[in-house]
């Protein structure tokens, strides 16, 4: 099926992530703390937004899969460990697709595809691989008991 392809566009930009693990047995409520693998997605005024601290890779394209809404994001950048990740972008007039302004990597304005190469080193190509789909061979109604 169609995908997207997360490669490195520019080495080096990623920081390492700066996070805490989570414990269930004994949770941080000290306003600041960063668990690993949170984000957050939103508006900011004008701004689109995505904050997130101590993602592996692919947490962060399953959330850029996400927010384009229209195709898997496959991680094919070969990171590991764990990344912050702060994006902020206002869509171009142009733009049509998603709610978050991505129509594809060569619509106009700007896009998630060119802030995520501009501030992470990260780009998305389009391509074919295999996804996960679920698939509904028989449907019945449900009998009273």
């Amino acid at each position: 099926m169609p995908v997207y392809e997360m490669t490195i566009a520019t080495p080096g930009k990623l920081k390492q992530g700066s996070c805490i693990s989570f414990d269930p047995g004994n949770p941080q409520t000290s306003p600041g703390v960063h668990y690993c693998g949170s984000s957050t997605e939103g508006r900011k005024g004008l701004d689109w937004t995505l904050d997130g601290t101590g993602m592996k890779m692919g947490e962060l394209a399953n959330t850029l899969a996400y927010l384009i809404g229209d195709r898997f994001v496959v991680d094919k950048t070969g990171y590991s460990g764990t990344f912050d990740v702060h994006l902020r972008w206002t869509p171009g007039q142009g733009e049509t697709g998603s709610t978050w302004g991505a129509a594809s990597p060569d619509d106009v304005g700007v896009s998630v595809f060119s802030v995520l190469q501009e501030q992470l080193g990260l780009r998305l190509k389009t391509g074919k691989g295999p996804v996960e789909v679920l698939v509904v061979d028989r449907a019945e109604r449900p009998t009273s008991n």
